[in-house]
């Protein structure tokens, strides 16, 4: 059972499944206000219902239930439920109001410069 509670980007970043890109999605995600995003792998895709965030299949949206010892229940805003292995999956939950990634770190830098 994974539950990431994220403070900072390196928390995003903290699982070794997660990649570069996915660990800047999520931070951008939760930047502008979501709270819980689930990592599944993607062999996993053809075995539930939960729709995935634009441009992947690895990352999803919605709310979480510690249903059972074995078992997460993530419930999207439209109604759809899944049960997935805590085994197989990663929560990630938002701590704070914002996540500042490395890109925005470099645009402040060279925002200084000028």
């Amino acid at each position: 059972m994974t539950r990431v509670h994220v403070e900072s980007y390196d928390d995003t970043g903290a699982r070794r499944e997660i990649s570069g890109k996915a660990a800047d999605v999520i931070a951008e995600l939760m930047s502008e206000g979501i709270t819980t995003v689930v990592y599944l792998p993607r062999r996993m895709y053809d075995f539930h219902c939960l729709d995935p965030i634009s441009g992947g299949k690895t990352l999803f949206v919605g709310t979480v239930e510690d249903y059972s010892a074995d078992a997460w229940k993530v419930t999207q805003t439209d109604g759809t439920s899944e049960f997935v292995a805590k085994s197989q999956a990663v929560v990630f939950q938002c701590e704070v109001d914002e996540i500042e990634t490395p890109q925005q770190g470099l645009g402040e830098f060279a925002g200084d410069a000028q």
